[in-house]
């Protein structure tokens, strides 16, 4: 499996799933449709790394294939939108909820990257392993000129990043929230040219189209 490859496996459930109810959901319709195309998945599998101990991953795949098997951590946050359940013939609404908390989620999408660089660095017979962010939410993909925020370094629209992830300004190096501590750290590599790409779009109840979702995938 390459990256090519699973974005069209993604693309391709938009039009059953134009969106969806949780990360959960999303996870589960991923790994039906990874089945459905003859590879083999499990769900919630542990990896021993030599750095940061005992990683689980949201999917291991395996392609029979190419006789490779790849790591996805998936991500799925959303603004509140009112959204009926198309295609379906039935009009029920399911309204999704704000996650907020931006400058966090794209840290933790960061670090999600780096868990699969230890996962790879460890079991150096792993093909290509993938993040994937999936969002109704425009900030993740929004152009910012500003370097004032906290997390200037790592935003995930800009298509570059270095090595680093840290906070900036005052919060540099390291960040709390109540209980909860992050830490700057290195990635392995680098990451350039990664792009958001149209997923679906979102319908109202009278069927007229709302806000979009896009999706992101970096290979490691």
């Amino acid at each position: 499996m390459n990256l090519l490859t699973l974005k069209s496996l993604i693309a391709s459930m938009s039009n059953a799933r134009p969106f969806f109810i949780s990360e959960n959901d999303f996870k589960a319709c991923l790994v039906k449709i990874l089945l459905n195309n003859g590879y083999c998945v499990y769900s919630e599998y542990s990896f021993q790394t030599l750095t940061i101990g005992t990683v689980k991953v949201d999917i291991l795949v395996f392609d029979p294939s190419a006789k490779t098997s790849h790591p996805i951590e998936v991500k799925f946050k959303t603004k509140r939108e009112c959204c009926s359940l198309l295609p379906c013939s039935y009009p029920q609404q399911i309204l999704l909820k704000t996650h907020g908390a931006q400058p966090i989620n794209e840290y933790l999408f960061w670090k999600d990257v780096h868990r699969i660089e230890e996962v790879k660095n460890s079991h150096k017979l792993l093909g290509t392993g993938f993040v994937i962010f999936l969002t109704n939410d425009s900030y993740y993909w929004s152009a910012s000129n500003s370097s004032a925020t906290i997390n200037a370094g790592f935003r995930i629209n800009s298509g570059a990043l270095t090595n680093q992830i840290a906070w900036s300004g005052p919060q540099s190096p390291n960040y709390t929230c109540g209980r909860a501590q992050y830490p700057s750290f290195n990635l392995r590599q680098s990451y350039q040219n990664y792009q958001w790409t149209n997923y679906s779009s979102a319908y109202d109840i009278n069927k007229t189209p709302t806000k979009e979702f896009k999706v992101l995938i970096i290979g490691i």
